[in-house]
């Protein structure tokens, strides 16, 4: 009986080894896992700072963006105060038309309206410009 209390006593042994080699790799995996837990944790506060930094440069560049467009957009309603209206124009060429249709009556009847274009173009291009560089300066 002496054998089987010694394989016994030898299986005991053995299993304690076991046991403390179980608790051994238990706590080395638990180590590696902190430690992978850990660099995550870092990398996705390295990754949330970096986005926060991105997301404050894209808000930066975007209130510019605005600002500028805000700035053409009050520069187009100064300019739109400078500018000669349609009603002012045809203040103006409605006489002139009025005039030179009047001169070129025998010229309308003949249908020759070429030399009323021309014309009309001789003297209604220098009285545009005159007004374009008024409005201009």
């Amino acid at each position: 009986m002496g054998s089987v209390e010694e394989r016994i006593a030898r299986l005991e042994m053995q299993v304690k080894g076991l046991e403390k080699s179980f608790e051994h790799y238990t706590l080395q995996a638990n180590g590696i896992e902190r430690e992978r837990i850990g660099s995550l944790k870092e990398a996705a506060f390295t990754a949330k700072l970096e986005l926060d930094a991105r997301l404050k440069n894209a808000s930066e560049e975007l209130g510019m963006r605005l600002e500028h467009m805000n700035e053409f957009r009050h520069q187009i309603e100064q300019e739109r105060g400078e500018y000669v209206t349609r009603k002012e124009i045809d203040l103006i060429l409605d006489p002139i038309k009025k005039f030179i249709y009047h001169r070129s009556g025998s010229l309308e009847q003949s249908k020759d309206t070429t030399t009323r274009n021309i014309l009309i173009i001789a003297i209604v291009v220098p009285i545009v410009m005159s007004l374009i560089l008024r409005f201009a300066f």
